[in-house]
């Protein structure tokens, strides 16, 4: 197995290309190399950021309705892999295997949340008016732009989830930085979510996924 970075809608640093390096997953259980991902740098770094931000001026303008149909479509791809994701979560992080689909459950319910959110106005417009006081209050929630998210290795799929989702759902977009010791876990778990995947041609791009290694540089699990 071997993951690519994620820039713009374009894969980089493939097995062949040596501009771009490359890291080994290893498994805690035993050692076995699980795959490769690979590295980037800060030129990648900020190619990210900036497509994250053009994306943002479409994504926040996308309907309740397209928000809801993005969620819905991930939820169903999520669960079609569920057992596939949950055994390479308990492979890279060592995590025993029904807690590792114990963790792709909650990934799934935390999109759903999401969707709920959607399906529920908590993102609409409200008015509140003060009889007392003769007071009409308009109170807004509005997208602010790119998101950076930080997750850890122990949860490397619903950690990501739980930052992914709601900046989503809001309207903003995400650079995610997953943990170099869950590379793979992540970067799989958001194919199989199409987050990263849809820079999505009706509502057009709206996320990248990147990790950070220890030092100066990055790279895409």
């Amino acid at each position: 197995m071997h993951v690519e970075l994620l820039i713009s809608g374009h894969r980089i640093g493939g097995v062949c290309d040596q501009a771009v390096g490359k890291e080994i997953s290893r498994s805690p259980w035993d050692g076995t190399v699980l795959g490769t991902y690979a590295e980037g740098g800060w030129s990648e770094l900020l190619t990210a950021v900036a497509s994250a931000d053009d994306a943002f001026h479409t994504w926040k303008l996308s309907s309740i309705e397209e928000r809801i149909q993005l969620f819905e479509r991930i939820i169903a791809l999520i669960s079609e892999r569920h057992q596939e994701l949950a055994e390479l979560i308990s492979k890279e992080v060592a995590k025993p295997i029904l807690m590792a689909g114990f963790e792709v459950t909650r990934m799934v319910e935390t999109f759903r949340a999401a969707q709920g959110a959607l399906e529920h106005g908590f993102f609409d417009t409200r008015e509140e008016t003060s009889f007392d006081w003769k007071l009409r209050v308009e109170r807004k929630r509005q997208p602010r732009g790119v998101v950076f998210a930080i997750t850890p290795f122990n949860f490397p799929m619903n950690l990501a989830a739980h930052k992914i989702a709601p900046a989503l759902a809001s309207g903003n977009t995400v650079v995610l930085k997953p943990s170099p010791k869950a590379a793979l876990s992540t970067r799989r778990s958001q194919d199989s979510s199409c987050v990263g995947e849809w820079e999505y041609h009706s509502l057009e791009a709206f996320t990248q996924s990147c990790t950070f290694d220890s030092y100066a540089g990055f790279a895409v699990a």
